[in-house]
Formats: C-alpha cells, sequence, structure tokens
C-alpha cells in the first residue's frame, strides 16, 4: 500500500537549507495502523504532506496504492489525491463560510459525484462524528473539537484508500478522541 525508500527533504528559507528528512524508509500494509511519533519540527507533517502527495521530496522514491507519487505531474497528483487520499489536516482546513454539511461533502462537489446516495453517506459521518445538531451551522462559528470533528468526516466520507491524519485527537477530550480512533 505504502512503500517509502531513501526519501529525503529539504526546504531552502532565504539561503539557508534545512535538511527535515534523510534516507526515510517505511512500508505500510493495507490495513495497518501505523503513528508517526517525534518531537515537533522532526517532519512528521513534511512526510504526511509526501505521502499524500501534496509535496515532492528532493531525493528517494514514494508509492501509495500503486502509485509512484515522484513520476507524476501536479495534476496527476491531485487526481491522485481526490480519489485516493483522505486529509486530517493540525488546522483542520474546514471553509468557514461553508457548513457543517458542506464542508464534510467538499470531496464530493470537488469531483463531481454528489449523488443522492453520497448526501446520505455524508449525513451518517455527521451523525458518527456527533454534530447532527450542527449541521447546518458555518464552520467558522464551532468550536476547536467541532471543526476537528467536521475535518475528520470529510477525510474520510469518500471512503478513501489511505487515510492520513495529523495529530487527529489533539482538540478532542478523552471520550472524543477514543470514539475517533475507534472510528479509524
Amino acid at each position: 500500500m505504502i512503500q517509502v525508500s531513501g526519501v529525503e527533504k529539504d526546504f531552502l528559507h532565504g539561503e539557508e537549507q534545512t535538511q527535515v528528512l534523510r534516507g526515510v524508509d517505511l512500508k505500510i500494509k493495507a490495513g495497518e495502523f501505523v503513528a508517526i511519533m517525534g518531537p515537533s519540527g522532526s517532519g512528521k507533517s513534511t512526510l504526511l504532506h509526501l505521502l499524500g502527495g501534496l509535496d515532492v521530496s528532493n531525493d528517494g522514491e514514494i508509492d501509495v496504492n500503486q502509485h509512484n507519487l515522484n513520476r507524476m505531474t501536479e495534476k496527476e497528483r491531485t487526481i491522485f489525491r481526490r480519489e485516493n487520499v483522505g486529509f486530517v489536516f493540525q488546522n483542520y482546513q474546514l471553509l468557514p463560510t461553508l457548513t457543517v454539511e458542506e464542508n464534510i461533502a467538499f470531496p464530493f462537489y470537488a469531483a463531481g459525484k454528489l449523488t443522492e446516495k453520497n448526501k446520505e453517506i455524508i449525513q451518517d459521518f455527521i451523525h458518527v462524528v456527533g454534530l447532527t445538531e450542527f449541521s447546518g451551522k458555518r464552520a467558522n462559528l464551532l468550536s476547536g473539537g467541532q471543526q476537528q470533528r467536521v475535518a475528520i468526516a470529510r477525510a474520510m466520507v469518500n471512503q478513501p484508500a489511505v487515510l492520513l491524519a495529523d495529530e487527529p485527537t489533539g482538540n478532542l477530550d478523552r471520550e472524543r478522541a477514543e470514539e475517533v480512533l475507534t472510528f479509524f
């Protein structure tokens, strides 16, 4: 499912180059639940962005769901993400003026696949993350924990082959965090 070999990633800030990842090797099989842990600034988010095709490595190979991300154009990576990857971003990346329902439906809008069946699936996800009574509320009016649950539902609603979550339970109480991890 995910094969990473010799991945390196550098960032250039002005004239200063910072090496974030060096020689990363990783293999994750379908159905595995893997946690990447380390101190702040150690490259966890960078690695997730590479695995999801949001960024490209400077060196090495990344294969996800039988797609070599290093050999894709930006357009191909965009299609790959839409069809294969669900993201739960650390800062949620919700569209603030859209409602809970509209944010969760966004992957279907983007793919042009908002069918009646998918509308039912969206409602099921809203219920599962405990936001039924907030369905019509705009995202910018929600608490941090509620926004996080919207982001989780949005990432999972189209049943992606790969789910990448950057601190998915960071703003949740213990009970809700356990529910989310069980849901994953």
